[in-house]
Order: C-alpha cells, then sequence, then structure tokens
C-alpha cells in the first residue's frame, strides 16, 4: 500500500501540470462534448450511411466468421478503418434494433471527431505557444456549421479529416523530439488514415522527404543521422503494419487490392450530375474552379481571412529566407500544412478526379486550413489592430454558434454570406439536403399534426430510411408506399433539381437561409 501511495504522489504532479497548462482547451472540449451528447439524436440518417454499416459488416463478417463475401463486395475498394470499429462496439453491445446502432453510430463519430480535434488544439498550442490562438484553432475546427453536423451522420469525410490532424499533430511530435515512440505513432497515425481514405496517401510524400532533408542536412551530426534513419524504419514499418490490419481486403493479397483500390479511387465509379454555382456539370466533366467555388462559399468568412492571411504571411517569409523551410522547426511545419491545403485540390484537377456532393470529398484539407489560419490569426495579433481582430474572431463565432441554435439541425446546409441569401437563391445554385436528412423533422411534423393511426408516405429512399429512425410505435403509424393512389402526403428533400410539387401546395416546409431543403405536401 506504501509503494502505491508513493507512485500516486509522483504521478500527482505531472496530472496536475497537464490540467493547469491545457484547462482551457479541455473545458472547451468538454463544452463541446455536453452539447454533442444533448442533440446528436436530432439528426437523421443520411443516403450512405446504410452502405456505409453494411461495409463494415461485411469485413466484421470476414475477420471474425470466416465469410468470403468480402472477395466480391462491390464496395471492397473502400477502406473500412472507421466503419468496422463501429459495427465491432455495435455488436459488443448487442445492438440488433436499426434505430439503437444508428443512434450509436452518430455520437461515437462525433466523439472521435471531437477527441481528433483536441489533438488539433495540443498542436496549435505547441506550435503558436499562445493559448488564445490554441483556443481560437479548436474552435474554428469544430464550429464550421456544416462540418460540424457532418460529424455526426457522415462516417466517410469526417473520420478521414479526423484521422488528419493526428497524423499532423504526431509528426509535429516526431520531428521535434525524435523518439523511437513518435516515430511509431506517427506510422500508426498515417496507417490508420490511409485505411479510412487513400487520398490521405498524399500526407506520406512530405513526411518522408523530412526525414530525407534531416538526414542530408545533419550527415556532420551522426547521432541526429542514425536518429532519422532508424525514425524512417519505425515509420514506413509503423505505417505499413497499421493499414494492413485495419482494412481486412489487404490480408490476403495487399499490393494487388491496395492498387485496386487506389485505381477505383482516382476515377470513381458515379456518372450523377453536380450542381455549383448555378451551373449543373457532369460529375466526370467537373471544372478546376469546382472545389474553389464550394470552398469559398461554405467557409465562415473571418475564418477565409485569417486562414489566407496566414498564408500570405508564410509566403512573405519563404521569400525572405527560403532555406529555414528545409530545416525541422515551425517554418518547415507551416510549409506542411499548405502542402496539404493544396496539394489535394491540384491532384483531383489534374487527375480529373470524380466529386459530387459538395467538397466533402476533400473535406480534409479543412484542419490545414485552419491551422494556417491560426499562424495568420498569431501574426496578426502582434499588430496595433490586435483588438479588432479579437472581435472580429469573437463576432463570426457569435453568429456561428446562432447559426446553429437557429437551424439545427439543418446546419449542415450553411453558407456564408459571399454567396447571397436571397429567397431561392441558394437552391439555384447550389446542392443542399443532397441526403435527405431533413426527412426525420418532416416525419416528426406529420405525426404531430396527423391523428390517424395509420400514415401513407411516399416511398423515397430517404424517407424510408429515417422512418425506421424513429421509435418503434411511431414507426407503426407509417406506411411507406409506391402506390400513389394511396400516399397521403408526400416527402421530398432539395438536392439539386425542382420539387414536385409547387411551394403554395405545401402544408409544411423546412426552410435554411431562404431556401427550401424539404417540401411536404399533402395529396389527400
Amino acid at each position: 500500500m506504501l509503494k502505491n501511495e508513493v507512485l500516486l504522489w509522483q504521478t500527482q504532479p505531472i496530472y496536475m501540470n497537464f490540467l493547469k497548462q491545457y484547462w482551457q482547451g479541455l473545458t472547451l472540449f468538454l463544452v463541446f462534448l455536453i452539447v454533442g451528447v444533448s442533440n446528436y439524436q436530432n439528426y437523421g440518417v443520411s443516403v450512405d450511411e446504410m452502405w456505409q454499416n453494411q461495409m463494415g459488416v461485411v469485413s466484421y463478417n470476414y475477420v471474425f466468421k470466416g465469410d468470403t463475401a468480402l472477395h466480391t463486395y462491390w464496395e471492397r475498394d473502400h477502406g473500412v478503418g472507421f466503419e468496422l470499429p463501429l459495427v465491432i462496439i455495435e455488436k459488443k453491445l448487442g445492438l440488433t434494433d436499426y434505430r439503437d446502432i444508428y443512434l450509436l453510430r452518430h455520437i461515437a463519430s462525433h466523439i472521435f471527431f471531437l477527441i481528433c480535434m483536441l489533438s488539433g488544439y495540443f498542436l496549435i498550442y505547441r506550435l503558436f505557444k499562445n493559448q488564445l490562438v490554441a483556443c481560437a484553432g479548436f474552435i474554428m475546427l469544430v464550429l464550421n456549421p456544416r462540418l460540424y453536423s457532418h460529424s455526426f451522420f457522415n462516417s466517410k469525410d469526417m473520420p478521414s479529416l479526423a484521422a488528419l490532424v493526428l497524423v499532423l499533430y504526431a509528426a509535429y511530435l516526431a520531428f521535434e523530439n525524435r523518439k523511437v515512440i513518435h516515430y511509431i505513432l506517427m506510422g500508426v497515425a498515417c496507417g490508420y488514415a490511409l485505411s479510412i481514405r487513400l487520398t490521405n496517401l498524399m500526407v506520406l510524400i512530405p513526411l518522408v522527404l523530412f526525414i530525407v532533408f534531416d538526414i542530408f542536412t545533419n550527415l556532420n551530426n551522426k547521432k541526429i543521422v542514425i536518429k532519422s534513419i532508424t525514425g524512417f524504419i519505425l515509420f514506413f514499418t509503423a505505417t505499413c503494419l497499421a493499414l494492413y490490419i485495419s482494412w481486412p481486403i489487404l490480408w490476403e493479397h495487399p499490393v494487388d487490392s491496395l492498387v485496386e483500390s487506389f485505381e477505383s479511387m482516382s476515377k470513381f465509379r458515379w456518372e450523377g450530375e453536380a450542381l455549383v454555382d448555378g451551373v449543373l456539370y457532369n460529375g466526370n466533366n467537373l471544372p478546376w474552379s469546382y472545389i474553389p467555388a464550394w470552398f469559398f462559399a461554405t467557409i465562415p468568412e473571418v475564418w477565409l481571412f485569417f486562414g489566407f492571411a496566414g498564408i500570405v504571411f508564410l509566403l512573405a517569409a519563404f521569400v525572405k529566407e527560403p532555406f529555414s523551410y528545409f530545416k525541422a522547426g515551425i517554418d518547415r511545419n507551416l510549409m506542411l500544412y499548405l502542402y496539404c491545403f493544396v496539394a489535394p485540390v491540384g491532384a483531383v484537377v489534374y487527375l480529373e478526379s470524380v466529386l459530387y456532393d459538395d467538397w466533402r470529398h476533400l473535406y480534409f484539407i479543412y484542419p490545414p486550413f485552419v491551422i494556417l489560419a491560426c499562424y495568420g490569426l498569431n501574426e496578426l495579433l502582434k499588430t496595433k489592430l490586435t483588438y479588432a481582430h479579437k472581435t472580429l474572431w469573437l463576432l463570426q463565432t457569435i453568429y456561428l454558434v446562432y447559426f446553429i441554435a437557429k437551424y439545427h439541425p439543418h446546419e449542415y446546409v450553411y453558407f456564408n454570406h459571399l454567396t447571397s441569401h436571397k429567397k431561392d437563391n441558394l437552391m439555384k445554385k447550389y446542392e443542399l439536403d443532397y441526403w435527405g436528412l431533413s426527412n426525420k423533422q418532416g416525419l416528426e411534423w406529420i405525426l404531430t399534426n396527423t391523428a390517424d393511426d395509420t400514415i401513407y408516405v411516399n416511398d423515397h429512399f430517404p424517407v424510408y430510411l429515417n422512418h425506421m429512425l424513429l421509435t418503434e410505435d411511431k414507426r407503426k403509424r407509417f406506411v411507406v408506399t409506391k402506390d400513389e393512389y394511396k400516399v397521403e402526403y408526400h416527402l421530398e428533400n432539395y438536392r439539386m433539381y425542382p420539387l414536385k410539387y409547387p411551394e403554395e401546395t405545401a402544408v409544411y416546409q423546412i426552410n435554411v437561409s431562404n431556401s427550401p431543403i424539404l417540401r411536404i405536401t399533402k395529396l389527400r
């Protein structure tokens, strides 16, 4: 007992010092966690969630039941680094009801997102040694209305974004400290990020180059050279092992399966259309401006200002002293974040990759942009306009909180004011509720405003998915039917095509920023 008391006494100061140093960020994390736990049941089910869950189930059956259906599964080229753990948790908890499974997915996805964003806070604090900037960075990472809501129901793009933050933090630690454990962690983080989405492969290029630079710029320091070579071996090994373990399709033919997946992702099998800035394009033939147009329309204005201010400061400093950016330190890290922001956009333009549903396939470029925004904020706070910049940031934050509170749980249809919010303008220019989540609130409205025990609604896939998300007693009141002569209420979420029935016929409509995302028409 005495030995245990001594050990406790020895570790307590470390624990207390950690809390004392980071209590602001930890408090923000706790606040967002409480809010998320309080509101996660409000979000509907997206169209893709059923397929995402199925991907995890197929891999689960392969791993734990020996089912070889994975070999011929049509989406075997998708990483399951996040989906498989979700299914494992689902099975361990014994969940079988549709509602329970998808609510678990929503809260688990959001908690993973918040934890990864907390690592972003630690990274920003270590970079700039400024608590205010670190807290501002955490809020910018989390409080983007579109991405915040996606962190609950989008288990493909948001985990990719979140995992990249882990990679960047692990990379900072590895190159700052050159410790064995940190190189291993960097490799594990990279391998896991790749198992979620192969586009994260791009971050490997600068990380390997950093190690090469460290070797050749320190040839006169044998200790650093040995550490760097050892670090590379550990990093590469950990990356391969983490990727292999996290993605069961690689277990039998790792190289062939990896090549197949990469080729499939670079030219994804989708032939639909995408609406941006009022023009309808084929998903296989998008203009180079597709991503910039969506990015500038959906990132909060002040975040854009600080982000591009950071890029300007960075490029100006690089021109003055370019060689400092080849040495380990904050300068080189900032160039890594600029690369992670710009290179993926350049790659999809060069490869003519298939994109659709806003810029969600490249959501992972947002954290590097936020870190650059923190750099811009940090530099601007050194000027005479310190209070003006703080005020600007604060006003933007207050507005975003107001927007989320006003339109919750439909804050995923967020557009900044660089795009007009005049009546129906957004619906004419952009895809809005492309995943159909608002059907949940539509069904709940019908339940509240209809006394009938049996209610016939149109058989539309998003309607069916969100009907299943209701509690069992509420589900039983609905009959989802294709028979147009029986349909009493027609629900339709707006994606990009004209709604079937005009606004005058609507008995209920959900609007966000003066554009409809859901319309319900009573037919009989």
